[in-house]
């Protein structure tokens, strides 16, 4: 039996995917994007946490008995950055929405996998740049002539490493 395997998007599809976003929400809030799409977002604050958030997708089954998906978006509004820099919930909410969506679902479930050789943690890293990457398209869109990241990260309201990997992502765009 032929076997489906995982593609990850290139950096010009995620591109695209992140301008077909911009369009589709423009001028929504996160809360009004998560309503739109029938995901949960909960706020979970913890200025400690080893993560700004998490997404996850599971089956439940329904009162008449039918599976449903049940999808959610979980950020924490307190979090900073190794930097101590405080990261934006609308940072968080695409960086999730992109692993809710795009991810492979296994990505942060090496536990389900028995096997000697584990490329899982270079998956993990993989994924993540993807996700930041996306998040970088979405809430920039493109570069403004003479911009640098500095001036990017005021101009856009976004963290200095997401302003970073934006500039490198749509500098030559």
């Amino acid at each position: 039996m032929p076997r489906k395997s995982f593609v990850p998007m290139r950096r010009d599809e995620l591109i695209l995917l992140a301008a077909e976003a911009r369009k589709k929400y423009a001028g929504m809030s996160i809360d009004e994007v998560a309503d739109r799409e029938h995901v949960f977002l909960h706020r979970e604050r913890g200025p400690a946490a080893a993560s700004g958030g998490y997404a996850f997708a599971q089956i439940e089954m329904g009162w008449d008995g039918q599976p449903y998906v049940f999808e959610a978006i979980v950020l924490n509004p307190e979090f900073q950055n190794p930097h101590g820099e405080r990261i934006s919930e609308r940072e968080i909410f695409w960086h999730e929405y992109f692993h809710l969506w795009y991810s492979p679902s296994m990505i942060d479930s090496p536990d389900r996998f028995l096997h000697h050789y584990s490329t899982v943690g270079v998956l993990h890293a993989q994924e993540e740049r993807r996700a930041n990457e996306f998040t970088a398209a979405v809430l920039v869109g493109k570069l403004e002539l003479g911009e640098t990241a500095e001036t990017l990260s005021e101009r856009c309201g976004i963290s200095s490493s997401l302003a970073s990997i934006a500039f490198d992502l749509l500098r030559n765009r």
